[in-house]
């Protein structure tokens, strides 16, 4: 089972597109988080054979697997504090992967 997760950038409002990440019961690759700065854009990639944006098919930057904030953790409210990032589009550290479902 993966996780549907959403990038936003609080400073310029880019948001990404869903990006279906781990994996499902279709296959064996598992997808995680790139940062594309040819594209400037985050994109879900998978790092094997070979790590490529799946729009320029040039090599990405991989965020850490820590990366993305789950929103269904047992923190309280006030104790959640998710990551932040630099935007692919402004540059700014004020983006964040946002855990928005499941998929199977």
């Amino acid at each position: 089972m993966g996780q549907i997760v959403r990038a936003h950038c609080a400073g310029c409002g880019y948001e990404s597109e869903d990006l279906l990440l781990g994996c499902g019961e279709q296959g064996p690759a598992e997808y995680v988080p790139g940062h594309c700065a040819h594209c400037k854009a985050i994109v879900c990639v998978s790092p094997r054979p070979r790590l490529r944006c799946p729009k320029c098919r040039r090599k990405p930057a991989v965020f850490a697997p820590d990366a993305v904030f789950a929103i269904d953790t047992e923190l309280e409210p006030e104790e959640r504090v998710p990551k932040k990032h630099a935007c692919p589009c402004c540059g700014k550290v004020e983006l964040i992967l946002e855990a928005i479902g499941l998929w199977d």
